[in-house]
């Protein structure tokens, strides 16, 4: 499959996130539920009580992958939805809320009118509920490849 013009193999990074010590099971797909906005979305069951974060997922894959390959969002489920047939239900798979990425560095809010007002043209713009005055557009952005 293609998103933005790179050749992904969504079984790669399934099998590549599937080794990360805690985690269970995953499903990566390639979602697209803004017209023409195809993101790759991780869904993640944890292995056992301790969940890595989304950052951790990340930087994981983004020493084993190319960045183009490394999901935008994760997703933490309890457990997959499974079809009668005991397969994965892709279509029972949530759509991912459109909050702010878990990051490093954490949520700084506006400070100043000029500040408020950025902020909320950028969240309206990115689709997420809420962006920091620290925050990097590129370490935001679900659907944009992080390097």
């Amino acid at each position: 499959m293609k998103i933005r013009g790179f050749r992904i193999e969504l079984g790669e990074i399934e099998a590549v996130l599937g080794a990360h010590l805690q985690v269970g099971s995953v499903v990566v797909l390639a979602r697209e539920d803004t017209e023409g906005d195809k993101q790759l979305v991780a869904y993640v069951v944890p292995d056992g009580a301790q969940a890595p974060s989304s950052q951790e997922l990340r930087r994981y894959l983004q020493a084993k992958l190319p960045h183009y390959m490394v999901p935008g969002v994760f997703v933490f489920l309890e457990a997959l939805p499974l079809t009668s047939n005991g397969k994965v239900d892709r279509r029972a798979l949530p759509a991912p809320e459109s909050v702010r990425p878990d990051l490093d560095e954490g949520y700084v809010a506006p400070r100043t009118p000029e500040e408020e007002i950025l902020a909320q043209v950028w969240s309206q713009v990115l689709g997420i509920d809420r962006v920091g005055i620290h925050d990097n557009f590129f370490d935001v952005t679900p659907f944009w490849p992080r390097n």
